[in-house]
């Protein structure tokens, strides 16, 4: 009873430390957006000059495929031509000839301009990452090192979630630039609630969240050793100490 009695506390205790967990990350999300809001407005921003990018890369794209095909049919038309004028079947071969280069250089612009959008974006959310980091020593009085780990962190976790979701979106939804800007809006979400998080750690102390899950997985495996012995009087038990802490 003894056993089982410690462990419904045990217990209890970890709901209650998780639960504080959760509120305060919920708490320091909500502040976050509030008093940091122009960063909030920079990432958003900075998601919908990538979803521009990723557009223009898609047009690029569309029209190089566009004109490969037509290269393919000008060749097709002057090698397949049967009594055709030798001046007609010059003149597609060098058609063929010119879309192809032009199709060549549209994807490889393509490409480059994929290539940068990701570039840029990435540095301008580092840039904001950054710049809230100095915003959070300066006016939050944040702790340098929480400051840090909690900027650097939810820029992490902003960019695997966007490049995750967008690739994701995207396969789903084959219309250029709707995978980028959901990714971007999600990233922007994940981010904040990663740095949040963290805040909350050092808050309630590194130890607290390991603890409270440490001591929740105990308890129940300590409740079921006890319901194996004597399921009663662990009911019993955790009524009595539902009552005493509530």
């Amino acid at each position: 009873m003894v056993t089982a009695f410690n462990s419904a506390r045990d217990a209890t205790e970890a709901v209650r430390r998780t639960q504080k967990f959760i509120d305060d990350t919920i708490n320091n999300v909500a502040n976050d957006i509030k008093t940091k809001w122009f960063l909030t407005i920079g990432d958003l921003a900075n998601g919908a000059v990538e979803t521009l990018r990723s557009i223009h890369s898609a047009t690029l794209l569309a029209e190089s495929t566009r004109l490969a095909d037509d290269a393919a049919r000008y060749m097709t038309q002057a090698t397949s031509a049967s009594g055709a004028q030798p001046s007609t079947v010059y003149r597609d071969v060098d058609t063929a000839r010119t879309m192809s280069q032009s199709a060549d250089d549209l994807a490889r612009e393509s490409a480059d301009a994929k290539a940068g959008a990701g570039r840029v974006a990435i540095r301008a959310g580092g840039a904001l990452a950054a710049a809230g980091i100095v915003y959070d020593i300066a006016v939050a009085d944040k702790p340098v090192g929480q400051a840090v780990v909690s900027g650097a962190g939810g820029f992490a976790a902003s960019v695997v979630a966007g490049a995750g979701t967008g690739a994701l979106v995207g396969s789903f939804v084959p219309v250029p630039g709707v995978g980028t800007a959901v990714g971007a809006v999600v990233g922007a979400g994940v981010g904040i609630f990663t740095s949040g998080a963290i805040d909350s750690i050092y808050e309630n102390g590194i130890g607290a969240v390991g603890d409270a899950f440490a001591a929740g997985g105990e308890a129940i495996v300590n409740t079921g050793e006890a319901i194996g012995g004597a399921a009663e009087a662990v009911g019993g038990a955790v009524g009595d100490a539902w009552n005493a802490i509530f």
